[in-house]
């Protein structure tokens, strides 16, 4: 009776001690990281060794009539499919050794020997341990079946996506360029022009820009109103404008983080740079100036004159090197 009623507990713990193993090795690189479920067995067990029983034996308090049944059987089912499919993806992840290092002997690692098989009968068997944990009524007996079908499948798919990260962590004919991986996509280039706004900035919206000062001011971000935020085009009402309104308007993959995917993003910057030159260099212009310059608070790191910018792709700089590049590039034309 004593195991029966603290089921949820051990299965609970269980679960954990096995996420624990999985993110110290297949996340941290840890080669064998012993102690990563024994410290989470311990800290579950002192501090929330009862919480998932507590929540279940809540169920039955719950009522809404109807759709106070229909809730009652989705949180018991996203509880116990939980409880499954955590562990068996955390079985997929442990294995197979991950990418460049050496398969573990099945002395040091057993699971790594466990094919597919093993790991569907490794679910059934924790499927069967939950079910030996409970006491169901003759309702909830009757309804197990769908629930030990759905916990089946949701484990199966868990397995076979972790089993597919791994297979292509494994895969030797993927470029290690960063630039290269950036070519490599599934599918089109995705584009909605002027879906989102009815029109490009104008040569009107450059020239005024053109005529603010100074380059940018406190509070240093949107709400500015210097040449730079208007350029960005955070300033016009109703927005977006000017460099902003360019990916709005292109619109699919200009919108998100995978706008450099399209080469628009390139030409858009490109001009905004041209913009930024021709502003530096017109009759009354402060010259080639940046703020918030050095004097600015620590709060701004990363942002101010000679900060160092990193990249990625190219090495670090600084916003005091970019602010003259004609000994890199000159533009044909500043007409804007």
């Amino acid at each position: 009776m004593r195991l029966r009623g603290g089921g949820w507990a051990i299965l609970q713990t269980s679960v954990a001690a096995q996420l624990a193993w999985l993110i110290s090795h297949a996340l941290l690189d840890h080669p064998q990281p012993f102690f990563a479920p024994i410290a989470a067995a311990v800290c579950l067990s002192n501090i929330h060794a009862h919480l998932v029983h507590s929540c279940l034996s809540l169920l039955p308090s719950l009522d809404c009539g109807r759709w106070g049944t229909v809730m009652r059987k989705f949180l018991a089912v996203g509880l116990l499919a939980a409880a499954v499919t955590s562990s068996s993806f955390a079985l997929a992840q442990q294995a197979q050794p991950a990418s460049g290092s050496t398969p573990a002997s099945a002395s040091t690692n057993p699971a790594a020997t466990w094919s597919a098989e093993d790991a569907a009968a490794f679910s059934e068997a924790r499927i069967a341990a939950l079910k030996a944990g409970l006491t169901l009524k003759p309702d909830q007996e009757k309804n197990w079946k769908p629930f030990e079908t759905a916990m089946r499948d949701m484990a199966k798919q868990s397995a076979d996506r972790a089993s597919q990260r791994m297979a292509e962590r494994k895969d030797t004919t993927k470029v290690a360029d960063p630039v290269e991986q950036l070519r490599q996509v599934n599918r089109g280039l995705r584009r909605s022009l002027g879906s989102q706004a009815p029109a490009l900035p104008t040569k009107a919206d450059t020239h005024a820009a053109l005529g603010l000062t100074p380059y940018d001011h406190s509070p240093w971000n949107r709400n500015s109103t210097g040449f730079r935020n208007n350029l960005e085009g955070w300033q016009q009402n109703p927005g977006p404008g000017m460099h902003n309104l360019v990916h709005v308007w292109v619109g699919g993959d200009m919108l998100p983080a995978t706008s450099p995917n399209d080469p628009v993003f390139f030409l858009n910057h490109c001009n905004v740079d041209r913009i930024w030159e021709a502003w530096m260099k017109k009759p009354g212009s402060p010259g080639r100036v940046y703020l918030p310059d050095d004097t600015a608070p620590v709060s701004l790191k990363g942002h101010r004159l000679h900060d160092t910018l990193s990249s990625l792709l190219s090495g670090s700089t600084t916003p005091a090197q970019m602010l003259n590049v004609t000994a890199l590039y000159v533009y044909d034309s500043l007409v804007v």
